[in-house]
C-alpha cells in the first residue's frame, strides 16, 4: 500500500558513536510508508519523531520523542532494538506492538507476541491484546482489548479509515489530519450525517466521491481542498 508523498518519512543521518550512526525519522501530515529494518519494520503515525542508534545496519536502540509508532519484529529475531518512550523502556523481542508518546503519558499496546516494559519502579510482561499506560502522575495501569478493537485502533497503520456511525464532520476531521488536501463540509445537516464504511486515509478524493454517492451530496475539487455541499 503506497502513501502520498506528503506522508513519506524523512530519514536523516548524522555522525554518531563509534561504528554506528544516528537516524532520525519524522512525519508531519500523514503516516509513513513502512520503514524496513533487519528483522522487522516500523510505521510512524502522523506528527511523530523517532530517533535511533544503528550499528552494522540494524538499530540497537530507539527513542520515541512524540507521536505513535507501530513495530513488527519477526519470530526469528531475538535482539529487536530496545525502545524508550518517556520514562519507560520497552523490550519487544518477537512481537507486533504500538507505542504512543504524548506530553503526559506513554501507552503500549501488544498486537501479537510479548513485550516487556520497565516503567522504573515496576516491570511488566505484556501479551497479545494487553496494554499499559504510564504517566499522568499515576501508577502504571494495564488492561486488555478485544481483537476487533485492536484492529480498529491500528487502522491508521494500514492506511485505513474505519467508520462506525461517525458523522461526516468527524470523518473529515480525521482525513484532514492525514492529507495536505483538506475536506470542507458545508451545512450543519450534512455535517451531522452518520457514516459506516471503510475508506483509504490517503485518498480524500475517493472518500468525497463515495460520500456524495451515499448521501446524495455534491463536491467540488481544487488543488488545495475538496468542498462537499
Amino acid at each position: 500500500m503506497r502513501f502520498a508523498a506528503a506522508a513519506a518519512c524523512a530519514a536523516l543521518v548524522v555522525p554518531g558513536r563509534s561504528q554506528g550512526h544516528e537516524h532520525v525519522w519524522r512525519t508531519t501530515v500523514g503516516a509513513s510508508a513502512p520503514v524496513p529494518l533487519p528483522g522487522g519494520r516500523l510505521i510512524l503515525d502522523r506528527d511523530t519523531l523517532l530517533m535511533g542508534y544503528v550499528q552494522q545496519g540494524r538499530p540497537v536502540e530507539t527513542r520515541l520523542l512524540c507521536g505513535r509508532v507501530r513495530g513488527d519484529w519477526t519470530a526469528g529475531r531475538s535482539n529487536a532494538p530496545v525502545m524508550k518512550a518517556g520514562q519507560t523502556l520497552i523490550f519487544p523481542a518477537a512481537a507486533s506492538f504500538v507505542v504512543q508518546q504524548s506530553a503526559r503519558a506513554t501507552e503500549i499496546l501488544v498486537l501479537a507476541g510479548a513485550v516487556r516494559a520497565d516503567a522504573g519502579s515496576q516491570e511488566w510482561s505484556l501479551g497479545t491484546g494487553q496494554w499499559m499506560r504510564a504517566g499522568d502522575g499515576m501508577p502504571p495501569r494495564v488492561g486488555t482489548l478485544s481483537a476487533d478493537e485492536m484492529y480498529r485502533r491500528t487502522a491508521w497503520s494500514r492506511d485505513t479509515l474505519e467508520l462506525r456511525t461517525e458523522t461526516l464532520a468527524e470523518a473529515a476531521a480525521i482525513l484532514n489530519l492525514y492529507n495536505q488536501r483538506r475536506i470542507v463540509v458545508h451545512g450543519a445537516a450534512l455535517s451531522a450525517q452518520r457514516l459506516v464504511g471503510v475508506f483509504r486515509l490517503s485518498d480524500p478524493s475517493a472518500f468525497a466521491r463515495a460520500v456524495c454517492s451515499i448521501l446524495g451530496a455534491e463536491h467540488v475539487e481544487s488543488p488545495d481542498k475538496i468542498d462537499i455541499f
